[in-house]
């Protein structure tokens, strides 16, 4: 990590100190480290909000995804009452085929719209809950380079060890006066 190779090298009591073939102040590279050491603390902020909204997204995932799942047990209930209710509407007209007894047909007619209606809306509500539950995946903008990316984690982890001292890193420590 650049932030504490820079620290490690303030440290040291030059008065010049050379990164990649060439020299830098010790004030230069005090300068450098506190704009560095800003970025890594507004980044670390920036992480600790994109956690937060991952976990709020996540919790409302479930929740629709929850919500999906009595919906469409409630389908299935509505379902099976609508199918109740044709099988005693088909027992009702073929016992009124063979009696003296009229059925009221405007009735039965209201009965036939309102269930069609129901089932309308029933498929309306599952394929707006379909849509709304699709996902998009990110579009890979970034090549990875395998090499790049081991020295990284590499140069990460054996600068993880090293002690920060905060008060040399900070904009308004010792360094910076």
């Amino acid at each position: 990590m650049a932030v504490a190779k820079l620290r490690d090298t303030l440290g040291t009591d030059h008065a010049r100190i050379t990164f990649a073939g060439r020299q830098y102040t010790r004030q230069q590279v005090t300068e450098d480290l506190a704009c560095r050491f800003n970025r890594l603390k507004e980044a670390e902020v920036v992480l600790a909000g994109k956690h937060r909204l991952l976990e709020t997204r996540d919790r409302s995932l479930h929740a629709a995804m929850t919500m999906l799942d009595r919906t469409r047990s409630q389908k299935v209930q509505l379902q099976n009452q609508i199918e109740g209710l044709e099988a005693q509407y088909r027992l009702v007209k073929a016992n009124a085929v063979g009696s003296r007894f009229e059925v009221d047909r405007s009735s039965l007619a209201k009965t036939e719209k309102l269930i069609r209606q129901i089932k309308k809306r029933l498929d309306v509500a599952e394929r707006v809950l379909a849509h709304e539950s699709r996902f998009v995946e990110p579009i890979p903008v970034d090549v990875i380079d395998e090499k790049d990316l081991v020295a990284q984690i590499d140069e990460h982890m054996s600068g993880a060890d090293a002690p920060v001292e905060r008060g040399s890193l900070a904009l308004g420590g010792p360094a910076a006066r």
